[in-house]
């Protein structure tokens, strides 16, 4: 083989080679035979034959056959390795060449004689490496039938050799459709393959964002619930130092002024002097009437009538005792006959079956100056809560003397006009009951001044005495030995079937009152009003009154109103 044509050859391998359509065992082989080396390292020489090539496509199944005749037989060797295998090597040309000893030096896989006569079979699967077992026992049976056949025709085939001196180099030819088509498929798998990987690698990244994600959302919400335990204590502990303190300076205000002037001067800043009606304004004015509580619904004054009384005037109204006694008992005697002893209208004070929506309180407050003027008061409140709703005032002139049993005839018909004017104007304040400053059934004839206007009036009603009237057996003595043995004494009328007329107790400031039903009233639900009345509270503060809230609102408003305004009357 001439030069030019060693080197096209090596070319060829070396891209099948580069486009790894044969192995890098295979390369070796295939240069060595171009090179003609063998495994002593010295170039043989073959006998030129008649190759026959066998080219099996496992898909199309097809077998092709090539024969070529070569040009001589004269140069043929066999070599013997250690286990007895004969070897050849490809049939070359008579043209000589020499090699140097480094292009000998090649590492190359010698390969086995299997006839005389060199016969190919190239299986191009996926890998271009195996060779089909069963082709090669086909094949090493065709060798050896074929070896004593050349053996026979040597002589044939060299005068085929002269005759077809162009055809002295076996043509390889490969069929490569089924080889470009599983590397397509590859090349579509490792796409598929590559496509799977940057799928799994985005999935891997967004699970690492989202748990990212729900991390700081667990910081956050750690923090956030530590810092809002913390917050809560601090402010915790600010209200348990900040709440006392502040109480303390509270109370130490108050204690400076009196009760008049603390309220005066918070009533001063908010009042809507529109919720004030006056009647009789006209004889004072250059006097300006306002609320006296705490945002009211409606103030009423009364001043018809009324003329102030000249100063230094403190004379008691005197009267023949015993005659306008004796007058006074009759009217009592009448009244009793119409007096309702029991809770007819069901009125409970309970807190989880109360039904009572509103309680008023009257009383009556006078000036320094005078023993004849004086102010009369009704307050209505809210109930539980004890806020005032309804004020209403009138200036009177006490004509009646302050005889004990009988002070009902002194103060209650100042109480009915404010009573029927609030009836006639303001019926919506209508309390569900009144609490008086006086006695209801725990009186002589049973008429006390509870009573005495409840009767009137048509309205359940509740008396709280701070002195005890003595009447029906009832003494200090009895109830001090009482309270000895028990925080409420029981007062009952032994004369009218052990009836109970009423209770005492002390109140918050130890003081005995003494709490009796008045008209359709029971002596059980008198009790219990008037204790849940003795505390309550207004904004954040509790205030443990001496009498219930009604009376002492109707009594403190009642002198505001006398220090406020007696003094600039003409």
């Amino acid at each position: 083989m001439f030069n030019d044509e060693i080197d096209e050859e090596l070319r060829k391998i070396q891209n099948l080679l580069e486009n790894n359509y044969i192995s890098e065992e295979e390369f070796k082989r295939r240069k060595n035979d171009i090179l003609g080396v063998g495994n002593s390292g010295n170039p043989p020489t073959v006998a030129p034959t008649t190759p026959s090539y066998n080219y099996n496509d496992h898909n199309n199944y097809n077998t092709y056959d090539y024969n070529s005749t070569a040009t001589t037989n004269d140069y043929y060797s066999t070599y013997n390795n250690n286990n007895n295998n004969n070897y050849y090597s490809t049939p070359t040309t008579n043209v000589s060449y020499s090699l140097s000893a480094s292009d000998m030096e090649v590492d190359v896989p010698v390969i086995p004689i299997l006839n005389s006569e060199s016969s190919y079979d190239y299986n191009n699967n996926n890998n271009n490496n195996n060779n089909n077992n069963n082709n090669n026992n086909n094949n090493n049976n065709n060798n050896n039938n074929n070896n004593n056949n050349n053996n026979n025709n040597n002589n044939n085939n060299n005068n085929n050799n002269n005759n077809n001196n162009d055809n002295n180099t076996p043509t390889y030819t490969y069929t490569n459709n089924n080889n470009n088509k599983n590397n397509n498929r590859n090349n579509n798998n490792n796409n598929n393959n590559n496509n799977n990987n940057n799928n799994n690698n985005k999935n891997s990244i967004d699970k690492e964002i989202e748990y990212e994600k729900q991390r700081r959302a667990a910081l956050e919400d750690m923090y956030e619930r530590k810092f809002k335990e913390e917050y809560a204590k601090k402010a915790e502990l600010e209200r348990n130092v900040q709440e006392p303190r502040r109480a303390a300076f509270a109370e130490m205000f108050e204690k400076r002024l009196s009760d008049e002037e603390v309220l005066s001067k918070s009533m001063e800043q908010a009042m809507d002097l529109n919720i004030v009606e006056v009647e009789g304004g006209e004889t004072q004015p250059n006097i300006k009437f306002k609320a006296l509580s705490p945002n009211p619904k409606k103030v009423y004054v009364d001043l018809k009538g009324w003329i102030k009384e000249s100063y230094g005037n403190r004379t008691e109204p005197s009267v023949n005792a015993d005659d306008w006694k004796q007058q006074k008992m009759k009217q009592q005697n009448i009244l009793r006959n119409r007096l309702v002893w029991d809770n007819v209208n069901g009125l409970n004070a309970s807190e989880k079956n109360c039904n009572i929506k509103l309680v008023g309180g009257c009383d009556i407050s006078f000036p320094k100056e005078s023993k004849v003027d004086a102010v009369a008061s009704i307050v209505v409140l809210e109930y539980p809560s004890c806020r005032v709703v309804y004020e209403s005032y009138k200036m009177v002139k006490l004509t009646e003397p302050y005889v004990a049993g009988y002070l009902a005839f002194r103060e209650v018909p100042h109480f009915l006009d404010l009573w029927n004017a609030m009836i006639k104007k303001y019926p919506q304040f209508k309390p569900d009951l009144m609490i008086l400053d006086g006695n209801g059934i725990n009186h002589q004839r049973s008429v006390g001044a509870a009573c005495h206007f409840g009767i009137i009036a048509d309205v359940p009603t509740i008396g709280v005495a701070k002195t005890l009237l003595v009447a029906k057996g009832i003494t200090p003595e009895f109830i001090e030995e009482g309270l000895k043995k028990s925080n409420t004494v029981e007062m009952i009328d032994r004369n009218d079937k052990n009836r109970i007329i009423g209770h005492a107790f002390r109140n918050n400031d130890g003081n005995i009152i003494y709490v009796s039903p008045g008209h359709k009233m029971d002596a059980h639900t008198s009790l219990q009003l008037v204790r849940k009345c003795l505390t309550t509270q207004i904004g954040k503060q509790v205030f443990h009154r001496p009498i219930p809230e009604p009376t002492f609102q109707a009594d403190h408003l009642s002198r505001v109103f006398i220090n406020l305004f007696y003094k600039n009357f003409n």
